[in-house]
């Protein structure tokens, strides 16, 4: 705070001077009301937000700076200065990202103040290893409303989508959980099916899809 030294002069004769006066502000903290904390309004990041995650410092003293520090589970940093912002994040790896947060005042004093605790999380399919696989690739017209299949590689926080189209562009979606299509709806010859996940962060990844024949007649020109 401010301090004030006040000095005054004596003669051998015992005279005394008027006091002096020196003014000067003891500053041995840069976080005066120890409040300074950095704060997140959102704790999971997805792919699309990693480039620009929004931040906020609190209790940051007048005559202080901020610096704020995102560290992966690598040991890798992002170090970004100022009282609030915005950070990008594409550097880092998937996974826990510790937030502190410093400040460094007009005297030179650095205090770290209270950090927080976020989650990145870019990928729906994080081993990359989603697929969808069939046990039978040749479809018959006593099988086609009952298509069974299986989703691989499905990330926990994730649901599947299964997409099957046909050679005219005609499509049958289903939830991964579903195990079966029906695809009574799609035209005879070469089925692409496609799979994809989104997961709780907002990810979508496509996996590894699949190629299917749906034969239901014998006489596929109706000429026999």
């Amino acid at each position: 705070g401010l301090n004030e030294v006040q000095v005054r002069q004596t003669d051998a004769a015992g005279n005394v001077s008027a006091a002096g006066s020196l003014t000067f502000t003891f500053d041995t903290d840069a976080d005066i009301g120890d409040d300074l904390a950095v704060s997140l309004t959102d704790s999971l990041i997805s792919d699309a937000e990693k480039a620009s995650v929004a931040f906020d410092v609190l209790g940051l003293d007048v005559d202080a700076t901020a610096t704020v520090t995102f560290t992966d589970i690598n040991g890798t940093t992002v170090v970004v200065p100022g009282a609030g912002g915005f950070a990008d994040l594409s550097s880092l790896a998937d996974g826990a990202i510790i937030v502190s947060v410093s400040a460094t005042d007009t005297a030179g004093n650095t205090t770290a103040g209270t950090g927080a605790a976020i989650t990145l999380d870019t990928s729906a399919d994080a081993d990359a290893n989603l697929a969808v696989s069939f046990s039978d690739i040749l479809i018959n017209a006593a099988e086609r409303t009952a298509v069974a299949f299986e989703v691989t590689g499905l990330d926990g926080d994730a649901l599947a989508t299964v997409t099957f189209t046909d050679i005219n562009g005609t499509t049958v979606v289903v939830p991964g959980s579903a195990g079966t299509a029906d695809l009574t709806g799609l035209v005879d010859g070469a089925i692409i099916v496609r799979v994809s996940a989104t997961d709780t962060a907002g990810n979508t990844t496509a996996g590894t899809g699949a190629a299917i024949t749906l034969d239901t007649s014998a006489d596929a020109d109706a000429n026999l």
